[in-house]
C-alpha cells in the first residue's frame, strides 16, 4: 500500500493476489453467522430447495425462479453438491463479490489505462462495508453485478467478435435479473464515447459494435425468458405481473407520479439517499467530490462511469421500492469517482514519493473503518436463530410433517416448509393454509409475522417451544 503506482506486471500480480485474499477473508469468514439471516434471503433460495429436495418448484406459491433463472440454477447445482441451506447460498454470492473486485480493476484499467486509478477504485469497491455485507447474503445482486462486470470487461475490449461475447454475458446478466437492463444504455453510450481513431470509419464500427452487443444481449435474455414462458405459461405472467405493477408497495411508496411499480416519491428518494450515506460514509462522501471535479477535469473512464452513475441512480430511486442493497449494481461507479477523488486530493503534490503515501494513507485510512466496522459485526453477531430452529425441526418432527414459518428458516429445513408471508396475513387465511396445504406445525417468529397472529395463535393452540425470537405450536391433532 506504500506504493500505488503499479507500472510493473510483477506488482499487477501481486496486487490482485493480496485483493483476492483479503476479500475471501471478509467474505467467506463465519459466512452462516453474520451478518443474521434476512427475509429476503428465503425468497430467492426456497424454490431452488423445493426443487432439489421434491421436484417442485412453485411448491409454496413461490414464483422467483422465474425472475432469476440464471441465480437459481447455480443455487440448485450448489445445494445437489452440499443441501440445500442459506449458507449454501451464501457462497455463490461470496464467490460473486471476491471475482467482482478483480473484474472491477481489470475494467477500470482497460478504460482509463491507468493501473494505480484501478487499483484505488478496485479496492474502495472491495473493501466497503455494504459491498461486503451484500456480497455475504443470499441475494441475487452480487452474482448479478459480478455477471455485468464481466461483461463490460469484454465490452472494453477490441478483439474480433468481443461485442458479441459482451452481449452474451450481458444476455445472462438480464437472466439473473432483468433490472441489470438498465446498464444496457449505458454500455451503448459507452461505444459510443469511448476515444477511438477520429475517423469516420472509427465511429462507424463503434455504432456496428453497439448495435450487435444491443441485440446479442436481448436475443440471449429473450431465448432465457421465452423457454420459461413455453415451459411455465400459468406462473410466467403473474409472477412478472406482480413485480411490475407496484401493488404490494402501495403502503410503503406515494410518488407524485407512477407507472406501474416506477415513479418518483421526493421523501423516500431522500430517505433513501441519506441512508446511502449513512451506509458508506467515506465512499459516498468521495464520489461526490468526485463526481463533481468530473464534470470540469473529465477524466478518462467517465464515459463509463458517468453514464453508470447517473442512470443507475435514477433507475433505481424512481422506484417505488428502493432498499440499499439495490445500489450495489451502482458501487462501481461509486468507487470510481470516489477514486478520482483521492486521485485529486493527493494529485497537487509535487514530490511523488510524497504524493503515493499521502494516496496510501487516504485508502489505509478508508480500509481501517470498513474493515473494522465488518470485524466488529464478525465478532459480536453470531448468529444462531437459524441453527436453533433446525435442530429442533430435525429432533422433534418426522420428514412427512409439513412446517409453515417465516422464508428464511424454510430453506435450511429438511420437511415440505410453506413460508407464511403469502399464506398467513391474517388468522382466517392461516386456518384456510392449514388446511389447505395439511400443515403440522406452525413456527411464529416475532420479528417476521404479525403480532396480532401471535395472539391468535397462543389462543388455538399450546406451544410446544418458546425461544426469545419465536414459539413453535403443534396445529395438526396428534395421530
Amino acid at each position: 500500500m506504500t506504493d500505488l503506482v503499479l507500472d510493473k506486471p510483477r506488482d499487477n500480480v501481486r496486487l490482485l493476489l493480496l485483493l483476492a485474499g483479503c476479500a475471501v477473508l471478509l467474505r467467506f469468514v463465519w459466512l452462516g453467522s453474520f451478518p443474521e439471516i434476512v427475509a429476503d434471503e428465503g425468497l430467492w433460495t426456497n424454490s431452488s430447495k423445493n426443487y432439489v429436495a421434491f421436484g417442485d418448484w412453485f411448491m409454496d406459491g413461490r414464483k422467483h425462479m422465474l425472475l432469476s433463472p440464471v441465480f437459481h440454477w447455480l443455487s440448485v447445482v450448489v445445494f445437489k453438491l452440499d443441501h440445500p441451506s442459506i449458507v449454501s447460498a451464501r457462497v455463490i454470492s461470496a464467490l460473486a463479490g471476491v471475482v467482482s473486485i478483480l473484474l472491477l480493476y481489470i475494467l477500470t484499467w482497460r478504460v482509463c489505462e491507468r493501473r494505480d486509478l484501478a487499483a484505488i477504485t478496485a479496492i474502495l469497491f472491495g473493501f466497503d462495508a455494504v459491498s461486503v455485507l451484500q456480497s455475504r447474503l443470499a441475494l441475487v445482486e452480487s452474482l448479478q453485478l459480478c455477471v455485468c462486470l464481466a461483461a463490460g470487461v469484454l465490452l472494453v475490449e477490441r478483439w474480433r467478435g468481443a461485442a458479441v461475447a459482451a452481449g452474451v454475458v450481458f444476455g445472462a446478466a438480464l437472466l439473473t435479473k432483468v433490472n441489470a437492463g438498465f446498464l444496457l444504455p449505458v454500455f451503448i453510450v459507452f461505444l459510443l464515447l469511448r476515444p477511438a481513431s477520429g475517423a469516420d470509419q472509427g465511429r462507424l464500427a463503434s455504432a456496428r459494435e453497439a448495435g450487435v452487443f444491443a441485440v446479442v444481449s436481448l436475443l440471449v435474455a429473450g431465448l432465457g425468458y421465452g423457454a420459461l414462458y413455453a415451459t411455465f405459461p400459468r406462473e410466467f405472467v403473474p409472477a412478472f405481473a406482480f413485480q411490475l405493477d407496484g401493488v404490494h408497495f402501495e403502503e410503503i411508496s406515494h410518488p407524485i407520479f407512477r407507472f406501474g411499480r416506477f415513479g418518483l416519491d421526493p421523501v423516500q428518494a431522500s430517505r433513501t439517499t441519506i441512508a446511502l450515506f449513512r451506509e458508506s460514509p467515506f465512499l459516498m462522501v468521495l464520489a461526490t467530490c468526485g463526481a463533481a471535479l468530473s464534470l470540469v477535469t473529465r477524466p478518462r473512464g467517465v464515459e463509463l462511469f458517468g453514464p453508470w452513475l447517473t442512470v443507475g441512480v435514477a433507475f433505481f430511486l424512481c422506484q417505488m421500492f428502493q432498499p440499499v442493497r439495490y445500489f450495489y449494481l451502482v458501487s462501481p461507479a461509486f468507487a470510481f469517482f470516489a477514486a478520482v477523488a483521492t486521485d485529486r486530493l493527493t494529485g497537487g503534490l509535487s514530490d511523488a514519493t510524497l504524493r503515493r503515501r499521502m494516496t496510501a494513507a487516504v485508502v489505509g485510512l478508508y480500509l481501517l473503518f470498513n474493515v473494522g466496522y465488518v470485524a466488529m459485526g464478525l465478532v459480536a453477531n453470531r448468529g444462531g436463530k437459524l441453527q436453533q430452529v433446525v435442530e429442533w425441526v430435525r429432533t422433534h418432527t418426522q420428514p412427512r410433517d409439513r412446517i409453515m414459518a417465516a422464508g428464511y428458516f424454510c430453506t435450511d429445513l429438511p420437511n415440505r416448509c410453506y413460508a407464511h408471508y403469502s399464506l398467513a396475513r391474517d388468522m382466517s387465511q392461516l386456518e384456510e393454509s392449514i388446511r389447505k396445504y395439511s400443515i403440522d406445525y406452525v413456527i411464529f417468529d416475532n420479528g417476521e409475522w404479525h403480532h396480532d397472529l401471535g395472539d391468535s395463535l397462543a389462543q388455538h393452540f399450546a406451544p410446544l417451544e418458546h425461544w426469545a425470537f419465536g414459539t413453535v405450536y403443534r396445529v395438526a391433532p396428534q395421530p
